[in-house]
């Protein structure tokens, strides 16, 4: 009796059209022939079932009868599975030569076959980690969860130089470290995300915890348990800290009055005519009146007056020198233009 032997050589999976989400869709399958020992050549029926169980069942994919090549004992058939939902199942592979079904089923493994594909329709897990491997220049794109990278999978991811190239959270640290304070041109309604508005809120150590361990209580304690105080920077210069002043230090003012020690010294000019006086003295002094009637001029009589010598000092007087200012507060600021400070989470 003549007798058929098929043996499993290998099993290939690859992506033909790009265009599906399934993965994969075709199938590349190689085996060999022989008979009665000896490697055949020629063409022979045959046809491809995919199963989802070891036996029995209902294939969830057949080829039909096709006539593929044997060369030497060796044959290859691609095919193309399309509908198959490949996520979370086994699946087995049923020959069939020339009428006869050769088993037990070839199940479909990772080993005996590789997949490639540019799109997914996803990839989930109920639990653990996710593992893509890729061994060359590949494109992955993954929306609505985190992407952990390790091993430099991502080009350039330590040392990013184009403007669309991954970084690690260490190169981000380095260049950017949690606590770093910069100057934002937006409004305070529109900060960036991971950044934090400097205006001296208390927030919680635990959802801010890199920052807290970056900054700790220098700003305030908070409510000295479970929150710690950000800088207010609002209204405020920035002075470099060193030997007079420390971090946190504040001090200054928007307007200052000053006071007598704070001026320098001057002189006041005074201009006064006040206190006129006069001085008299004078020494003895005698006349006689004449009397004259007209007809004769008759000395009628010797009037004898005596005048006292008078020295006086009097000319005592003041002088008033009036004031100017106003005692109000005056400008203390240079030219300024506002912006917000936001710090690093």
């Amino acid at each position: 009796m003549r007798k058929t032997f098929f043996l499993f050589f290998a099993a290939l999976m690859f992506f033909a059209y790009p265009t599906f989400a399934e993965v994969p869709n075709e199938i590349n399958y190689q085996g060999r022939l022989r008979e009665y020992g000896q490697p055949i050549t020629g063409n022979r029926t045959m046809s491809f079932k995919i199963y989802a169980v070891l036996s029995g069942g209902v294939p969830v994919w057949s080829s039909g009868d096709v006539v593929v090549a044997v060369t030497t004992g060796t044959f290859s058939y691609a095919m193309q599975p399309a509908g198959v939902d490949w996520r979370w199942k086994d699946f087995w592979v049923e020959t069939t030569v020339s009428g006869k079904i050769l088993s037990p089923r070839e199940k479909l493994q990772a080993s005996p076959y590789a997949l490639h594909s540019r799109t997914a329709e996803d990839i989930s897990k109920t639990s653990g980690t996710v593992t893509v491997t890729i061994g060359n220049t590949a494109e992955l794109a993954i929306t609505s969860h985190t992407v952990s990278a390790e091993w430099n999978r991502v080009v350039n991811v330590s040392t990013p130089t184009a403007y669309d190239d991954a970084a690690t959270k260490g190169y981000v640290d380095t260049w950017l470290p949690t606590g770093t304070i910069l100057m934002w041109g937006g409004s305070q309604a529109s900060i960036p995300g991971g950044w934090i508005l400097c205006d001296g809120s208390a927030i919680n150590r635990t959802t801010y915890a890199r920052l807290f361990t970056a900054i700790g209580t220098v700003h305030g304690v908070g409510d000295g348990v479970t929150t710690f105080q950000l800088p207010n920077l609002r209204d405020r210069f920035i002075v470099g800290a060193g030997s007079t002043y420390s971090v946190g230090n504040t001090g200054g003012a928007n307007n200052v009055a000053l006071i007598v020690a704070e001026m320098p010294a001057h002189n006041h000019g005074t201009t006064s005519t006040a206190g006129v006086h006069t001085h008299t003295t004078s020494g003895p002094q005698y006349g006689a009146y004449n009397y004259d009637n007209g007809v004769t001029t008759t000395a009628e009589w010797n009037l004898k007056v005596t005048v006292n010598n008078v020295s006086t000092s009097n000319g005592d007087h003041s002088h008033t020198v009036s004031s100017q200012g106003g005692n109000v507060a005056h400008e203390n600021r240079p030219p300024y233009f506002s912006l917000c400070y936001i710090i690093k989470n």
